[in-house]
């Protein structure tokens, strides 16, 4: 009757033991993502569309931003547009464009993907940029922030594209909002947050 009891503990014991190593086993590997920006060929043309008015609600609040798009026109084979960036709050509208920061205030668009220009560049500047290579390609490739390009990435969604810049030292410690980030989907710009955005809050379409 005792060796009974000693083998009926020995295997329990041993069927713990299994469960518990079972439970250890790393998680499986996500799927590998689909063909990267491959379904969203074309989607910077969004940013082109004339006559585009884009209104981005505060999460949090009552403010709003609202993205235009303006002077429309061909130059050579792109289609260019100026972009407008309009923090409003109660009767306060302030600009907020800025090529450099993220905000396009001028883009043009051809088969090989997006030029990143500024608004103060005339159609001859725009021609001589349309010589080189695009600023993003088409479809989009994604790429992450590093020292070479100051933490700026561009991020391939399922059906959206968002750009931003971020701290790109591993060792970083980041105080409080040091991330920011604009989003375009097929229905034009779809949201503005972090550092790109007034108060660091979020602001959706």
């Amino acid at each position: 009757m005792k060796r009974t009891s000693v083998l009926v503990t020995v295997i329990a014991a041993a069927v713990t033991l299994s469960s518990l190593a079972v439970w250890a086993k790393p998680p499986a590997p996500a799927p590998a993502p689909a063909s990267e920006g491959a379904g969203l060929k074309g989607l910077w043309r969004a940013l082109v569309k004339p006559k585009s008015k884009w209104v981005l609600k505060n999460s949090e609040g009552k403010d709003t931003i609202v993205v235009e798009t303006y002077d429309e026109r061909k130059v050579g084979a792109a289609d260019v547009a100026r972009l407008r960036w309009t923090h409003v709050s109660g009767k306060e509208r302030r600009d907020l464009g800025n090529s450099d920061g993220g905000l396009y205030t001028q883009v043009a668009v051809t088969v090989a993907g997006l030029y990143v220009l500024s608004a103060d560049m005339d159609d001859a500047a725009i021609q001589a940029a349309l010589a080189k290579k695009p600023s993003r390609s088409d479809p989009p490739k994604a790429y992450e922030g590093s020292k070479q390009n100051q933490g700026r990435y561009l991020h391939v969604n399922k059906d959206s594209i968002c750009w931003g810049s971020a701290p790109w030292q591993p060792d970083f410690e980041c105080p409080d909002t040091c991330d920011g980030w604009v989003c375009i989907d097929a229905g034009g710009v779809s949201e503005i947050a972090g550092t790109k955005a007034p108060n660091f809050s979020t602001f959706t379409r």
